[in-house]
């Protein structure tokens, strides 16, 4: 039901799909020697400092914009990009990301799993990095990954002086944000919600923030399913029903104006 639901413009901005993993020995140089094996898709690296296993614990409430330091600096988290896709690869010793990013220009987000005749969707290109990188760990007698529990997000922009020029503009797309009726600034409004969908926990959350490519001020919403994946779960169920619980709340929590905007078929 989930994926015949389309919006054509939505506010979406990114999309994270990522694991926790036990049962691999990762040194620094496996950063490295993963690279070269997939450099024809990802030009660039950056390092960054790694995430701690909460974001994936759904009863902390962890902002995705918060930078949690670990206690080994010798093993960061890598990201894996290139200007010429709109995913992103992110990569330390226990934990493995794919994030689609809206792009400059036109909007082409890809869906969820890939349709007939389209490119290729969020789950199915994660699928494809997932089984390189297992079978890189493989190669490499590091061991073979075991997931232990499962992140999915969806980051959506509501962009000043786009979709909204006063914070009462902003209750026309997301019913939850009646509060702001009468306000003059959001730069305090904080909100979390949370949910219970089919057995998941899902986080939606409400903040401001300033894009930091054009110092423009956004409102932030984001919809986060984290949780355990246990061990009778296929990978692709888990991931079936976070999305599906991330469209429903959506749907639920958006105004039919929101609906008719973002072209929802």
């Amino acid at each position: 039901m989930t994926d015949a639901l389309h919006f054509e413009r939505p506010p979406l901005d990114e999309v994270v799909c990522g694991v926790q993993f036990a049962g691999v020995e990762w040194s620094v140089i496996h950063f490295g020697l993963f690279y070269a094996q997939i450099r024809d898709r990802y030009q660039r690296t950056q390092q960054r400092p790694s995430i701690l296993p909460s974001l994936f614990d759904p009863h902390i409430q962890l902002d995705l914009a918060q930078v949690v330091v670990s206690s080994d600096p010798d093993l960061p988290l890598v990201w894996y990009e290139s200007d010429d896709i709109p995913f992103l690869l992110q990569v330390q010793k226990d934990a493995f990301f794919v994030n689609w990013r809206h792009q400059s220009g036109a909007f082409t987000y890809p869906h969820f799993h890939t349709r007939e005749g389209g490119t290729e969707g969020v789950w199915d290109r994660f699928v494809r990095e997932w089984h390189t990188f297992s079978s890189f760990c493989d190669q490499q007698e590091t061991g073979t990954p075991e997931v232990l529990a499962c992140h999915l997000a969806y980051i959506n922009h509501m962009v000043h002086g786009e979709t909204w020029d006063v914070p009462a503009d902003l209750t026309r797309w997301f019913l939850p944000l009646g509060g702001l009726h009468g306000s003059d600034a959001v730069s305090l409004f904080h909100m979390t919600m949370i949910y219970q969908v089919d057995t998941l926990s899902l986080r939606l959350q409400f903040r401001p923030a300033v894009r930091i490519a054009d110092k423009k001020r956004l409102f932030v919403i984001e919809l986060i399913v984290n949780g355990k994946l246990s061990v009778d779960t296929p990978l692709e169920a888990w991931f079936d029903k976070a999305h599906a619980a991330i469209v429903q709340t959506f749907l639920a929590q958006t105004t039919e104006e929101a609906h008719k905007e973002w072209r929802l078929s």
